[in-house]
């Protein structure tokens, strides 16, 4: 794969001029940010022919944002991957701007409980490969994850209306992201927690 190719030309660069580094980390590292340069410019090139690039944009921030401390499932696959995060970019934005559907106010509060409520049972999700196992780690991602899936249901709320599409593409995707901490989501990816135990 193109991406790996790269990763590992990057990673033999740096590994040459520094006797320290880890060519396996950093070639891990580095197809990790290269599949995320790729998946945006992919969702952006589907976004910019429909005038929906900002709202695209607020999706990506905003999934970033989420799973930054919520975490959740990584597919295994490469293809899974990006196929998975392209729809997560591009489907809510595209369904929201060109269906003019808004969320009720019912709905967002029905969402939000069951995102806090996922959270506070599943957050955060990790994997077998990025384990996070350290106590007051996981506490903080935790406090952190409900602190932004706040201030996204919040922002979806002051947006509703005067720019209602983003109203529901932020309460989606915060949706989605909390949704792929729960054991159902791992095991439909093949995926793995970093234990056996689900609870945290």
């Amino acid at each position: 794969m193109v991406i790996r190719y790269l990763s590992e030309n990057i990673a033999r660069h740096i590994v040459r001029n520094d006797d320290t580094a880890d060519l396996e980390v950093l070639t891990y590292g580095y197809e990790l940010i290269l599949q995320e340069v790729v998946v945006i410019l992919a969702a952006m090139l589907l976004a910019l022919p429909l005038g929906i690039s900002l709202q695209v944009l607020v999706t990506i921030a905003a999934y970033a944002l989420m799973r930054r401390y919520a975490g959740g499932l990584h597919a295994k696959h490469r293809i899974v991957c990006f196929t998975t995060s392209v729809l997560i970019d591009f489907g809510p934005a595209f369904f929201f701007v060109k269906t003019g559907a808004v969320p009720s106010l019912p709905a967002l509060g029905v969402l939000y409980v069951l995102d806090l409520a996922l959270l506070l049972r599943y957050a955060p999700g990790d994997t077998d490969i990025r384990p996070v196992r350290n106590p007051a780690v996981r506490r903080g991602m935790k406090r952190s994850a409900v602190l932004v899936l706040t201030l996204l249901f919040g922002a979806a709320l002051l947006l509703r209306g005067r720019w209602p599409a983003y109203t529901g593409v932020l309460a989606v995707t915060a949706t989605v992201v909390c949704c792929f901490t729960h054991p159902w989501a791992y095991r439909l990816f093949g995926c793995r927690r970093s234990t056996e135990d689900e609870r945290t």
